[in-house]
């Protein structure tokens, strides 16, 4: 009998520290303020510096800018005077002189002669009009043109782009902080109802609850590391990077306990600004086509990709135009080198060339058929594009709206929770709820603040996307040359 006394004495005094020590825990959860974050923007605008100079998306669109610059110039040099120098030696025995008929009855006196020869010709040669060589110029320009929107677009998606994925990251980091809390208090919960069931204060069935909560939990945080290894991957892989960058700029400060990350996010998806950009948003369908049309970075690439399709489908028809060209060449043959590169017997012709095509079995018409065909398809193709931009445009407005809206209720579901937990908390410590209430009014709280993140990120992203597609630019962005 005293022996059993004092076993329960022993599991009592347990079961009061660990309810002494959740307690204050709780209490101090409560009364704890995370550190002022002020330095999460000054990391974006690093790692957005970083981004741009090590993106492959970035890097490509350079790499193509520079190559176009250079077809450029090698377009012009097709109008350019060309020299060249042409040697020549070779051993021959010609019959054409005796059995052409042009000698008649003598040619039987004559037999031919092995012959070496060797020779020299310098060769000069220029266009006066070649429409094939100027289309590839006017062609070559607008694939320059091109290309450079092609970078253009690359530098400011990164706006939208990396905000997407570095704020997916922050999210999925927020999860596990909040399972790992969550996790703390199922093991503190579960040797809670141990200790009961041992004093006779709970049932076995209670243990089994809470280990089933441990063990739902567990399961979600395999799941919430899959995710952030994902989210992490997609990162670097958009941003060329690798995690010893991420953590050289200083990602750790930022992460860490759950109220800590849960302010970082606070901080970085603030939707003032978005609101009031979507405030000032063209409000009627004319003047959103028309701003449209004046600076989207899209709808500049659609033209200039059907001027492109255009200028090439006229090289179809280059061949059927005349084309004019200077000639001239000099040179000399003879039996040895030595006499072929001295004296002043050197033979030379000069004058101006003019090609005109008569008859190519119809090739003309099926040519000009072809490129007006493939103008046509182009001239669809446009018309489409710049349809649905606009409809994407709209409908990505009216989403940034709705997000506004879901927001501000998800705010407010965020602070009904926050005294949910708060009473519960409160009613924990008077022992009026147990701790599975506690729990469940906590797990509240954090998916109700992981919607509103979610939102919050949502509704950046498409904040940017409408800025990008209306050809805004953000006020930071950094300007690279390209040397041609």
């Amino acid at each position: 009998m005293l022996r059993s006394w004092k076993i329960n004495l022993i599991l009592l005094l347990l079961l009061f520290a660990i309810l002494l020590g959740r307690n204050r825990a709780v209490a101090a959860e409560g009364k704890i303020r995370p550190e002022p974050i002020s330095h999460i923007s000054g990391f974006y605008s690093e790692l957005r510096s970083l981004v741009l100079r090590h993106s492959p998306d970035v890097l490509l669109a350079e790499a193509k800018l520079k190559e176009k610059n250079a077809s450029k110039w090698t377009s012009w040099t097709k109008l350019a005077p060309r020299l060249d120098l042409v040697l020549e030696q070779s051993t021959a025995k010609d019959y054409s002189i005796l059995t052409g008929g042009t000698l008649g009855d003598f040619a039987n006196q004559f037999t031919p002669q092995e012959a070496t020869l060797s020779s020299y010709r310098i060769v000069a040669q220029m266009p006066l009009y070649n429409r094939g060589a100027w289309i590839g110029v006017s062609s070559a320009k607008i694939d320059s043109d091109l290309a450079e929107n092609e970078f253009e677009v690359a530098t400011s998606q990164v706006d939208w782009n990396l905000r997407q994925r570095f704020g997916k990251y922050l999210l999925v980091s927020y999860q596990e902080a909040a399972n790992n809390l969550s996790m703390d208090l199922a093991r503190t919960s579960l040797q809670e109802s141990q200790l009961r069931y041992q004093l006779g204060h709970q049932t076995l069935v209670d243990v089994y609850r809470a280990q089933a909560k441990l063990s739902q939990l567990e399961s979600e945080r395999v799941s919430v590391q899959a995710d952030k290894l994902d989210a992490l991957s997609d990162l670097l892989d958009y941003s060329g990077l690798e995690s010893k960058d991420l953590e050289t700029l200083g990602l750790k400060i930022f992460l860490g306990s759950e109220e800590k990350i849960g302010a970082v996010i606070d901080e970085f998806f603030s939707t003032v600004q978005d609101v009031e950009d979507l405030k000032s948003l063209p409000s009627d369908d004319i003047s959103l086509k028309s701003y449209l049309s004046n600076n989207s970075l899209v709808l500049k690439k659609i033209d200039l990709e059907a001027r492109l399709v255009s200028a090439r489908a006229g090289t179809l028809t280059a061949s059927q135009w005349p084309d004019v060209e200077l000639r001239g060449s000099v040179g000399k043959q003879s039996r040895e080198w030595s006499t072929t590169l001295s004296g002043d017997q050197a033979s030379y012709s000069f004058g101006v060339s003019l090609n005109i095509p008569l008859f190519a079995f119809g090739q003309r018409v099926s040519l000009s058929k072809e490129a007006s065909t493939l103008i046509y398809q182009q001239e669809v193709r446009k018309k489409r594009a710049q349809t649905k931009l606009f409809n994407d445009v709209r409908h990505l407005i009216i989403k940034g709206q709705a997000l506004t809206k879901s927001i501000e209720s998800l705010r407010f579901s965020v602070e009904k929770n926050k005294e949910v937990e708060s009473l519960t908390r409160k009613s924990y410590q008077l022992g009026k709820a147990n701790f599975l209430d506690l729990q469940t009014s906590q797990t509240s709280l954090v998916d109700s603040k992981v919607a509103l993140a979610k939102a919050r990120l949502e509704l950046a992203v498409v904040n940017w996307q409408i800025k990008w597609n209306l050809g805004w630019k953000s006020s930071t962005q950094v300007n690279r040359g390209v040397q041609e």
